[in-house]
């Protein structure tokens, strides 16, 4: 598989990358078994690396960082840039384990350029125990959150 994301978008050739590093926070609610009538929220910071061909609206990103309450948390995905920098992702949060689907908004602030996102996120807790606990519980996740560009 790594072949074909590295042939998909070209990141053999680092003359024609860009990569960019940015800092994201996150505010979210989960439908869970536990928590106020089982809704609970969520906060999470992350350092997520965008890589991109320079000729190419095709991105991959992924993320690592801090979140509570599962302590930890992570995602990969793929994405394409719309008409204004707009863009749409889809991938897979590592943990807790979602899929999801992101819309990005750029934002021109006198910081430099930022992107605010919301996210749609479902787990497989219905599928299979294992599931359910990759998820942390949860079935589903709504997210809003703010990146900056920090690299």
């Amino acid at each position: 598989m790594a072949p074909l994301i590295s042939q998909v978008f070209n990141l053999d050739e680092e003359s024609r990358q860009v990569n960019n590093i940015y800092g994201e926070i996150n505010l979210g609610v989960a439908d869970t078994p536990f928590g106020w009538w089982n809704v609970s929220p969520g906060v999470s910071v992350l350092m997520v690396h965008r890589k991109q061909n320079k000729d190419c609206k095709l991105f991959l990103e992924y993320g690592y960082g801090l979140a509570l309450p599962t302590i930890i948390t992570g995602k990969v995905g793929f994405g394409v840039y719309g008409k204004s920098n707009t863009n749409l992702s889809a991938g897979v949060r590592v943990f807790p384990s979602h899929g999801y689907l992101r819309l990005g908004i750029p934002l021109k602030t006198k910081q430099g350029m930022a992107e605010l996102g919301f996210s749609i996120e479902k787990s497989g807790r219905e599928i299979n125990p294992t599931f359910r606990a990759l998820s942390f519980g949860s079935d589903r996740m709504l997210t809003v959150g703010l990146c900056m560009d920090i690299l």
